[in-house]
């Protein structure tokens, strides 16, 4: 009995913080629609799932949960396929335009007949060049774009994202293991909410890091066409999870890395094997340092133990 509550009071402060940090999670997750002929969203055809990332003007302080506005750059960080279908060889037209589908704010699903979400467009390209940035490596599934003008400018939008100090830094990706645990939250095509956001929690662990590139298509359409640079997580995800955020989850009070670290990027589900494709977060790291201002803070890690 005693070793018992021993180990509850160990595990209740990991239980709580995952907590927060789903909470967290939430507001920082977006549902990615296509545009349909006229322009206008297609409702009909959700495309996969991003989120929102705060990268602060150095010497911003960090409120640490709090409500405060950050001040820097929002970005929005989604796997590159989605944004980019001619780069994973489908044969989806290129896209120009997506629509972001975000919660509101003051929304009560119990009062309101009317939608709690918004659809905010979010334009890909400008006089035939791509808005967002991808890796200069091919093999790498992700795509970041700077969202700030489109979501900041309205107090109407219930998001916030994280800051990028939330991004495992090089050593705490170093201590990663297989069978470490894992979190992600994305879109589930068709179970996601008709008048508000619900992203799907989604647990698994860590199941290889390879030190070889992967094969891989368009889903079934055209399969094993391209090298993909991902790790494998051992979860039940589906396609619509595309570009969700997947977090590292401390389940133990004697672990390395004592936070909930962003690791990586959703890229790629196989089906039958609960397997998924991870773009590590390194990689997403590596194309945000390379197109941000000056000015910025790039700082990843805890920010608790920062000098």
């Amino acid at each position: 009995m005693e070793k018992f509550l021993v180990c509850l009071l160990l595990l209740c402060p990991l239980r709580v913080s995952a907590g927060i940090l789903a909470d967290n999670v939430k507001r920082m997750v977006v549902f990615i629609y296509s545009a349909d002929a006229t322009g206008e969203a297609d409702k009909r055809k959700p495309l996969g799932t991003g989120f929102l990332i705060t990268v602060p003007v150095r010497g911003t302080p960090n409120p640490m949960a709090g409500e405060a506005n950050v001040q820097g750059v929002m970005l929005l960080i989604t796997a590159r396929h989605i944004l980019d279908p001619a780069w994973a060889y489908c044969s989806t037209p290129q896209r120009d335009l997506v629509y972001l589908r975000v919660n509101t704010k003051g929304y009560e699903p119990l009062k309101d007949d009317s939608d709690g979400v918004a659809y905010v467009p979010l334009p890909l390209a400008k006089n035939g060049k791509p808005l967002y940035e991808v890796s200069d490596d091919s093999r790498i599934d992700a795509a970041v774009i700077e969202v700030g003008s489109v979501l900041v400018s309205s107090d109407r939008y219930d998001v916030r994202p994280m800051r990028l100090s939330v991004f495992a830094s090089s050593g705490e990706i170093g201590n990663l293991k297989i069978g470490d645990s894992i979190f992600s939250a994305g879109l589930v095509p068709g179970k996601s909410g008709e008048k508000r956001n619900y992203p799907f929690f989604k647990f698994g662990n860590i199941s290889n890091i390879p030190g070889e590139s992967t094969w891989v298509g368009c889903a079934a359409e055209r399969p094993e066409l391209r090298l993909e640079r991902v790790w494998f997580i051992a979860a039940n995800l589906v396609e619509g999870n595309s570009g969700s955020p997947i977090f590292f989850w401390r389940t133990l009070p004697d672990e390395e890395i004592t936070r909930g670290a962003l690791i990586g990027v959703q890229s790629s589900a196989i089906g039958g094997a609960d397997i998924a494709g991870m773009t590590p977060i390194e990689d997403v790291f590596k194309i945000i340092e390379r197109h941000m201002p000056p000015g910025l803070d790039l700082f990843r890690g805890d920010e608790t133990k920062r000098k």
